[in-house]
């Protein structure tokens, strides 16, 4: 093979290494914010019941028996589970220890990740949760029936602001997860009020 062939073969290898080496610094760039890209082009699918116009999802989850969250706008559909440690909830949703619960009143805490580092980084079940506002609903089913609740503030705290998990006289649905992403230095509360109860 002659020296100018194999400079050609070269100079093509060159560029094809560097245009793959060009991709991969785009996708190392745009990595942090596909969730986000994702959630702005995505419909989260919502099927209704036209006879009470519940999720399909919601209703779904009440004939199984199975405590869940269910949140369209932040979509959220997710197991509630009852566990002593953090570690244990992984994908699902955790209600906490010494919260009320949905049935008795007060103040029901639930919380879930919003990054998960298990399986690779990627977005997990509260990583949508900062664009809820007032107004947005969510459902919780809880021991045979459906809990319907409505956002009447959002805000953030510092993690030492624990006034978070009191009790309260009316039944109210605190959520949180961290903020801003990717650091556990804050907590975004989204604080919701009963409006319904289904069974």
């Amino acid at each position: 093979m002659r020296i100018i062939d194999k400079i050609k073969i070269l100079n093509r290898s060159t560029v094809i290494m560097r245009i793959i080496l060009l991709f991969m610094a785009f996708y190392l760039v745009a990595f942090p914010f596909l969730p986000k890209l994702e959630y702005a082009v995505s419909y989260f699918n919502e099927e209704v019941n036209p006879k009470n116009n519940l999720p399909v999802e919601v209703l779904d989850a009440l004939e199984r028996g199975e405590n869940l969250l269910y949140i369209s706008k932040s979509q959220v559909n997710r197991k509630i589970i009852e566990t002593d440690n953090i570690k244990n909830i992984h994908e699902d949703v955790w209600i906490w220890p010494g919260s009320k619960k949905p049935d008795v009143g007060g103040n029901t805490v639930l919380l879930a990740h919003r990054y998960a580092s298990i399986g690779g980084n990627r977005a997990s079940t509260f990583y949508n949760l900062p664009e809820m506002v007032s107004g947005d609903k969510s459902y919780v089913v809880w021991d045979g029936k459906i809990y319907e609740y409505e956002v009447f503030e959002t805000f953030v705290v510092d993690p030492s602001h624990i006034e978070i998990l009191e009790n309260t006289e009316e039944n109210i649905l605190t959520m949180f997860t961290c903020t801003p992403l990717w650091t556990s230095k804050e907590r975004f509360v989204v604080r919701s009020k009963l409006v319904n109860i289904w069974e």
